[in-house]
């Protein structure tokens, strides 16, 4: 997990929390939620910088996204070590970003 204050990104609406009412496994998937408490929004953020990386692989992502505009939910790939500074300098690879 990454904790991260509101609007660290994208200018968002949400902070980003460790809660697991925010994310979660159920049934061998992975759940991130988005739950609002009055103006105010909390998700998940999921790293494995520094857990694990990969070369080669097929990942799959099956998304149901809020119906929020306050939101920009988004899952991406980054490189663990920014060999060409810190993002977004070294890049990234959109899968899906919804605004």
């Amino acid at each position: 997990h990454d904790s991260l204050r509101d609007g660290a990104y994208n200018g968002e609406l949400q902070n980003y929390n460790h809660d697991r009412t925010n994310t979660f496994l159920e049934d061998g998937k992975l759940h991130i939620r988005v739950v609002q408490n009055g103006t105010r929004f909390s998700s998940g953020r999921i790293t494995t910088q520094h857990k694990h990386d990969w070369v080669y692989g097929r990942f799959e992502v099956f998304a149901k996204l809020p119906r929020v505009t306050a939101l920009w939910p988004a899952i991406w790939f980054l490189t663990s070590d920014f060999p060409y500074g810190p993002w977004p300098k070294s890049g990234e690879i959109d899968v899906m970003e919804y605004r």
